[in-house]
């Protein structure tokens, strides 16, 4: 599962594989993303989630680009 995640990313933004992991880990240090954690059947890590502080960034920026055009 991880992997169709990791190519879906890879796919559709050309993100090199080899550099997705260490996004993940910049992003889950800001408070936007989320690794799943616990015991689920057949989970390997490495999954996880956006957050409601992803979203409101994303609100802030397309915001910023509306007030200064």
């Amino acid at each position: 599962m991880l992997f169709l995640f990791i190519e879906d990313i890879h796919n559709q933004y050309h993100i090199r594989r080899e550099e997705i992991e260490a996004i993940l880990i910049s992003a889950s240090r800001t408070g936007c993303y989320k690794e799943l954690t616990g015991v689920f059947y057949s989970y390997s890590g490495g999954l996880g989630t956006l957050t409601p502080i992803f979203y409101k960034l994303i609100e802030y920026i397309k915001n910023y680009d509306i007030v200064n055009q």
